[in-house]
């Protein structure tokens, strides 16, 4: 409110620069759209100025500041080009044309084009050194785009299909060795609180702030994301930031009033994370820490923080585990991975040996960009380097995050084509150019062959038995564990329950040289004399991974030199194939309206919860009845409605998006089993 009364006091200032009278409703509009601009809400100026500049076209300076709108709208960049062009050519002293005209050049991939205005804003303008040096650092940009653009990786790269992207923001995908879970952080229309202002109050000019979800595969897919639980969100910023690789604790980042923003621990309990406590120790100071990721043993934490004494702004670093359970002897990770500029997103492969993270800094292309570095020899971290294009665009691409077995790669991306500002993608193979090396062992903890149990588990090295490799427990609801164990070493894994004998478990993986699995059910027996006591071998099932060719050119420093234009990037189906994943919900509605089937029947699901008392659905009863159905995986689901047509059921759902579901979604059912509306052409033929 004090923003809002300072600039309206500065207005009638403002109005005096236009050449033509605006009326009483456009002066409105304008004051509005001018205090959007000022505070930073480029999203909500936008359709504002677009109104103005459509009356008004020939004021330059609404033309300038649409153009700057569309700069932040990852996917209409292109839009910015012909308004800024014609503000160059009318208004050449606009402050910071060149500037913005060359931002809009690169994110449209029109790098000679962009170097150029970059250069005039350099040589046209008294910058002081700050200024100078992001100009500079564009120019480098640009240079960097031409050489990675013209050698791309040889990579699969798609949005993540079903309900898991929005037209909100969806980003740092937090996600478990073995994929079966992944914790999200949500800023949308569906955030605690709705739009408010700083203070928490609602407010249609306010932010959606950020919220933390989790999503569970079943098969192949991912399920629509739900509220993590009220122990974790609340009103303000609460982020994800990574999951152990054992699945069992989540980091956050949650920042308050009195502090830059800090790191923060939940717990699984259960089938519930528990309230997140701060990080103790030498991790957190005064200045932003705002995202991590934990090694296999859970011993090490890789963080980035802005505290002083770094490269740059933002750096990372690591810490090691105190005996008494805090994080102490902080050790920056050094100029092969830390720059001048901007280093952020840690991630640690459980592996220990690959450590991804993000950077405005060395050859990155435009914004963020995905960068590797690898452990040598000496436990130290290598040169890191750019993982290319079509990975990193010249728009934001960060938190990268890695399966166990290397196949997969999961990061958030501001790049055009998305449904929101940020989306969640996958990249295939996630790990190029080499294998993961490590086994991961999963399986369950049973008391008497019937009841599950919260387990115990030491791990120990061959040789160190006086050093606890690691410590975990199982799951104490459903008896789950899941290890990552790196490879070039025997283990000896004990299990412990109470009072009970022991179950010990060893693995060999001394000669092991890439990505292994177990599956194991450890027993327990309350009549001993059924205990077996002795060590049992694990015996591990080793896949080979396919590995990548890859031909990758570090550009050089910034040199003098002009390369062909390249176009942005075109998404093509190959021929003869359709992409029905990726195909818009309106392709089957069109192409299936009326098709039927035996046993075949369509349901919209309005909900999915794996505490199903969490959801109310008491405004949806005037429609009809709520089926509640419980599947292996723990989720109720919460559907209404059986029809034998598309049509009929597409109908309905726009019913219960109207009662205030807007995530409503048409599948198909047959016999207990489910289909998604991409599966159509399986049931009722290709078309």
């Amino acid at each position: 409110m004090k923003k809002l009364l300072l600039f309206l006091f500065t207005f009638c200032f403002v109005l005096n620069g236009f050449s033509q009278k605006l009326d009483d409703t456009d002066k409105e509009t304008f004051m509005r759209a001018e205090y959007l601009f000022k505070v930073g809400k480029l999203a909500l100026a936008l359709p504002l100025y677009n109104q103005l500049v459509a009356k008004y076209p020939t004021e330059y300076d609404m033309k300038f500041k649409l153009g700057v709108c569309y700069n932040k709208k990852n996917d209409e960049h292109e839009k910015a080009i012909p308004l800024l062009e014609e503000v160059l050519t009318n208004k050449p002293k606009t402050k910071d044309i060149d500037f913005e005209l060359g931002r809009a050049y690169l994110y449209s991939y029109m790098f000679d084009k962009a170097e150029e205005a970059f250069k005039n804003h350099t040589l046209k303008n008294k910058l002081n050194p700050e200024q100078k040096k992001k100009a500079e650092r564009y120019i480098y940009n640009c240079r960097n785009a031409r050489e990675l653009v013209a050698n791309p990786i040889d990579v699969k790269i798609e949005p993540l299909i079903g309900d898991l992207n929005s037209e909100f923001s969806e980003y740092t995908p937090a996600v478990a060795s073995d994929e079966s879970q992944m914790v999200i952080t949500y800023r949308g229309d569906r955030s605690t609180g709705g739009l408010m202002n700083d203070e928490y109050d609602p407010d249609p000019d306010g932010d959606y702030f950020e919220d933390v979800f989790i999503s569970f595969k079943v098969g192949d897919q991912w399920q629509t994301p739900e509220r993590i639980g009220t122990n974790i969100n609340g009103f303000g910023y609460d982020a994800a930031v990574s999951i152990s690789p054992s699945g069992q604790k989540l980091f956050l980042y949650i920042a308050y009033p009195e502090d830059g923003g800090d790191l923060y621990v939940a717990y699984l309990d259960g089938d519930y994370w528990t309230a997140p406590e701060r990080l103790l120790g030498d991790v957190n100071t005064k200045f932003w820490e705002g995202s991590c990721s934990i090694s296999a043993d859970e011993k090490t934490l890789f963080f980035a923080s802005e505290r002083p004494g770094g490269l740059g702004g933002k750096d990372i670093y690591k810490a090691s585990l105190k005996p008494d359970g805090t994080w102490g002897n902080v050790v920056s990770l050094g100029p092969n991975v830390n720059t001048a500029e901007d280093d952020d997103a840690p991630f640690i492969h459980p592996d220990g040996q690959i450590l991804h993270f993000s950077s405005k800094g060395h050859n990155a292309i435009g914004e963020y960009d995905i960068f590797r570095a690898d452990m040598d020899s000496l436990g130290e971290f290598g040169k890191a380097y750019n993982l290319g294009y079509p990975l990193n665009t010249p728009d934001d691409d960060v938190f990268y995050t890695l399966s166990a077995d290397g196949r997969t790669g999961y990061f958030s991306s501001g790049r055009r084509g998305g449904q929101g500002q940020q989306d969640i993608y996958t990249v295939r193979p996630g790990l190029i150019g080499r294998k993961t090396q490590l086994a991961l062992v999963k399986g369950l903890v049973l008391l008497n062959d019937t009841g599950f149990v919260q387990s115990q588990i030491e791990v120990y090295e061959k040789g160190k038995d006086n050093e606890v490799f690691a410590n975990y427990d199982s799951n104490k609801k459903t008896g789950k564990f899941l290890l990552n164990l790196p490879a070039g070493a025997e283990y000896k894994i004990i299990f412990k329950y109470q009072t009970l004998e022991p179950q010990i478990k060893t693995i060999n993986l001394m000669t092991v040289d890439s990505f292994g699995q177990a599956a194991l059910t450890v027993k327990f027996y309350t009549n001993k004399t059924d205990t077996a006591t002795a060590p049992e071998e694990i015996k591990l099932e080793v896949a080979e991974v396919p590995k990548a060719k890859v031909e990758q050119k570090i550009p050089e420093p910034p040199k003098d030199t002009v390369v062909a234009k390249v176009e942005p990037p075109k998404v093509e189906v190959p021929k003869g194939k359709k992409d029905y994943k990726n195909m818009p919900y309106e392709y089957f509605l069109k192409t299936y309206p009326d098709d039927k089937g035996e046993g075949f029947e369509y349901r919209v699901q309005i909900a999915a919860y794996r505490l199903s008392g969490n959801f109310n659905f008491a405004k949806l009863l005037a429609l009809g009845t709520v089926d509640q159905l419980k599947w292996d995986d723990n989720i109720t689901r919460f559907s209404m409605g059986k029809f034998s047509t598309f049509k009929e059921a597409e109908a309905f759902r726009q019913q219960v998006i109207a009662a205030g579901v807007k995530d409503a979604f048409v599948y198909g059912d047959r016999g207990g089993k489910r289909y998604f509306v991409w599966q159509l052409p399986e049931i009722f033929g290709e078309r």
